[in-house]
């Protein structure tokens, strides 16, 4: 299209320890002031580890990846998804498995979108996590209760992200994304990490544009983890409960578990919790195809 920006994406990860034989691929989206390198510091290593082919993707204009020109708002929401199931594709292809999809924070706006789209393609999604997620309806009833509950705190966190004010403050930002035992040299590490990953000039949304593409679309066709922790600041445990009752299950809720479940001392519970639902969704996959294998020797 004439006049669209030249977009190169950056991807991280790769193929799962071959010695260990898993069903799908994982294809896991970071949400605002962040990039692939948030998965990076644990979760790919762990999960390709496991088995896992896993990638990371940074969505246009973030991390090391190109968009030219440079853009004040990387993209809407329809976009990301879109960018989000082309590659659902890719990988599809390359590995010939179906893919789960993780999306963090307003990540999971971003992979609920990309599933709505993807439930015409049969086989390509094996299921969705949904990681410390802003629910399908978005973000106001989050802002809502955050300032009646407590209003100081409210405005603190308003005015970290407005002014990007967690890259200068430390404690803030540790109050923002990171479990009180996460230390002060990773959080450091952390803040230079999103400085880089999210260009000053480039925010991942515009928030105001994003509310008229919701609610989100809920994913019917296959099955969702909602998990987060209790000493997430951003998403509340109502929100949690809220998408998780969208899609008819239970919120998985971590005790200590802040916002960045994926970085941080306590990232390795969130890890594991993952893990165990996905043997479930292992299990499912193989019940499946064992039913589908002995009714095909029934019409045979």
């Amino acid at each position: 299209m004439p006049g669209s920006p030249e977009i190169e994406l950056e991807v991280l990860g790769g193929e799962g320890d071959g010695s260990k034989v898993q069903p799908f691929t994982l294809l896991l989206i970071h949400g605002s002031y962040h990039a692939a390198w948030c998965y990076e510091e644990n979760f790919l290593s762990f999960f390709r580890g496991q088995g896992f082919h896993t990638y990371a993707l940074s969505l246009r204009g973030q991390g090391r990846g190109k968009m030219i020109p440079k853009l004040p708002v990387a993209g809407a929401l329809e976009e990301h998804a879109s960018d989000i199931q082309a590659y659902v594709h890719h990988l599809r292809e390359l590995h010939g498995q179906p893919v789960v999809l993780l999306g963090h924070s307003f990540g999971g706006l971003m992979v609920l979108q990309a599933a709505a789209a993807l439930k015409d393609s049969p086989g390509a999604l094996a299921g969705l996590i949904l990681l410390c997620s802003v629910p399908p309806a978005g973000n106001v009833g989050i802002i809502l209760r955050s300032l009646f509950k407590a209003p100081l705190q409210a405005l603190r966190i308003t005015w970290g992200f407005v002014a990007r004010a967690f890259e200068r403050d430390a404690e803030l930002c540790r109050q923002l994304f990171f479990d009180a035992d996460t230390s002060a040299e990773d959080v450091g590490k952390y803040m230079d990490l999103m400085k880089e990953g999210c260009p000053e000039g480039t925010r991942l949304l515009d928030l105001r544009q994003l509310q008229r593409s919701l609610p989100v679309e809920a994913c019917g066709h296959a099955p969702v983890l909602v998990l987060g922790g209790d000493a997430d600041v951003i998403v509340d445990k109502e929100a949690l409960e809220e998408a998780a009752a969208a899609h008819g299950v239970e919120p998985v809720v971590l005790q200590g578990v802040a916002h960045d479940a994926m970085l941080g001392a306590r990232w390795k519970m969130a890890a594991d919790a993952i893990l165990g639902w996905l043997a479930h969704v292992k299990a499912r996959l193989l019940a499946l195809s064992c039913c589908c294998s002995f009714w095909r020797k029934q019409v045979v």
